[in-house]
């Protein structure tokens, strides 16, 4: 039986985790009985349970992940002036779509210049915003 209150390592991706480290957070939770998978592989979902553990609250989700996580899109951009999405999600180590959402977002708040059609592989992105 799914639950309202899960997590999903799709979940954990659109939040900008990488693919490996969401799938090893959620082993992690499951390991230290923090949290039940349902469901099959590829719709698993993991249902945190913070009174199985005797915690009050629920578990830091990200603690398991490297210190030495690699620099966000905002943080890539910026260094090179401009890039395309590929170029980001290989310096950044993000899945394309978390790379996408974080550039919709700059885009949003006019930090970046986006040139190009939408669907082209040779789209860029320049950033645009004065340093802070």
């Amino acid at each position: 039986m799914l639950r309202d209150d899960y997590l999903t390592n799709e979940m954990l991706r659109q939040w900008g985790v990488d693919r490996v480290a969401a799938g090893q957070v959620l082993r992690d939770l499951v390991d230290q009985g923090l949290a039940v998978k349902e469901g099959g592989r590829r719709y698993a979902q993991y249902v945190l349970d913070p009174a199985a553990s005797g915690q009050s609250r629920a578990p830091d989700l990200f603690s398991a992940l490297s210190p030495q996580s690699p620099p966000g899109v905002a943080e890539a951009l910026k260094a090179r002036g401009e890039a395309t999405a590929s170029e980001l999600v290989e310096i950044t180590g993000l899945s394309r779509n978390a790379v996408l959402n974080h550039l919709r977002g700059l885009a949003k708040a006019e930090t970046i210049e986006v040139v190009g059609p939408t669907q082209s592989p040779k789209r860029r992105y320049r950033w645009i915003a004065p340093d802070a």
